[in-house]
């Protein structure tokens, strides 16, 4: 069920746009100056900052968390301003200046390419799956050595791999996170620790897990045409409707199907840490943290519409030379015909992601410099 309050709710009606925040109109543009998401104006920081102690000075009168919580929400809906994509490119052109490393890794002067033993694949629905051949084959280089015919193949597929060619016998030395269900769209984590069961100290005390040191791989795809190939995507459904839709009809139009409230924001909640498709209320998702995950050097990432730039850049950061299998989509959704305006669509179809893509944009622009790709 849409809240009618919602951030998220896209409005159905045309006339309804200028209460949609993520929608261009009159007088909210997607490239204003308007104040980003979990910022403030100046001259709001110390209104907002007061109103926020309002919920504690509830509690403290009255003893009761239900009539806090309640202003509390009211208070974060006055305060609170989406992010734009203006302050999302600015932002990410901020992160780059003040750490190079974040598009030029220096580790790729000194060894020609960046070491890597632990991989976590941040598999984002409808986000480049093919990407994954590329990981398993290249930093699994035995696989390719001893089956040479598998670069000619066209239809490599992430199950078969990980099927016909286990990690214990064919990349001991390196490490999947959540193998062997790699690909089950995990959200993105700051940390993982590393499990070395077994093993004792000295002493005889067991060693505890170690926070270990990781690369990230993704790709990020427009964000409107991610939520129309989710929308085409019914293989996985008897009722033959859309990708993870609750509403159960095969007729839904894309519109009312990005109208469920969980659709929304799918790439911005997984780099976050949250699940693609359950419902977080987008001032909870902060733009310009995840901006700032995504510009580590140890977090590459491409754009599924610039699959060859983003394959080159990859072999850029890690070594080795683009082959003809990384170039495939081998997982291609048939996409249904849509009979809308390509741009009323777009604007139908803006959220948060909308923001956040055009800065990782930024980033995946300036690295492609660096790389000469």
């Amino acid at each position: 069920m849409v809240r009618p309050n919602s951030p998220s709710r896209i409005p159905s009606s045309k006339s309804d746009l200028r209460h949609n925040p993520f929608k261009p109109s009159s007088t909210t543009s997607m490239s204003s100056s308007a104040s980003p998401c979990c910022y403030y104006n100046d001259g709001r920081k110390c209104l907002a900052a007061l109103l926020l102690l309002i919920p504690a000075m509830a509690y403290a009168l009255f003893g009761t968390h239900e009539l806090s919580n309640q202003i509390h929400s009211r208070v974060k809906s006055i305060t609170y301003r989406p992010m734009t994509v203006a302050r999302a490119e600015s932002y990410a052109a901020t992160l780059m200046k003040d750490n190079p490393e974040s598009i030029r890794p220096r580790h790729i002067g000194e060894a020609g390419r960046l070491q890597v033993e632990n991989v976590f694949w941040l598999h984002i629905q409808k986000c480049g799956t093919s990407l994954f051949n590329t990981l398993w084959l290249h930093f699994c280089p035995k696989i390719l050595t001893k089956n040479p015919k598998l670069a000619k193949r066209t239809d490599l597929i992430e199950y078969d791999l990980i099927k016909d060619y286990p990690i214990k016998e064919w990349c001991s030395d390196k490490t999947f996170y959540n193998y062997p269900r790699v690909g089950f769209h995990w959200p993105w984590t700051p940390s993982h620790w590393g499990i070395r069961k077994g093993e004792r100290n000295a002493d005889g005390t067991v060693v505890p897990p170690q926070q270990e040191e990781f690369h990230s791989f993704a790709m990020f795809r427009d964000p409107p045409t991610r939520v129309q190939s989710a929308f085409s995507f019914r293989e996985t459904t008897m009722a033959n409707v859309p990708h993870y839709s609750q509403r159960n009809d095969p007729d839904i139009s894309i519109e009312d199907y990005f109208a469920e409230e969980h659709i929304p924001n799918c790439q911005i909640k997984m780099v976050l840490g949250r699940r693609c498709h359950r419902y977080v209320d987008p001032r909870k998702l902060d733009v310009t943290e995840a901006l700032r995950r995504i510009a580590s050097p140890s977090f590459y990432f491409g754009l599924t519409d610039r699959w060859d730039e983003s394959i080159c850049l990859f072999h850029y950061w890690y070594g080795g030379d683009t082959q003809s299998f990384e170039l495939l989509n081998n997982r291609p959704t048939k996409r249904l015909d849509i009979s809308a305006d390509e741009d009323e669509l777009d604007r139908e179809l803006a959220d948060l992601d909308t923001v956040f893509v055009a800065g990782a944009k930024k980033i995946f622009e300036e690295r492609l410099k660096i790389a000469g790709c």
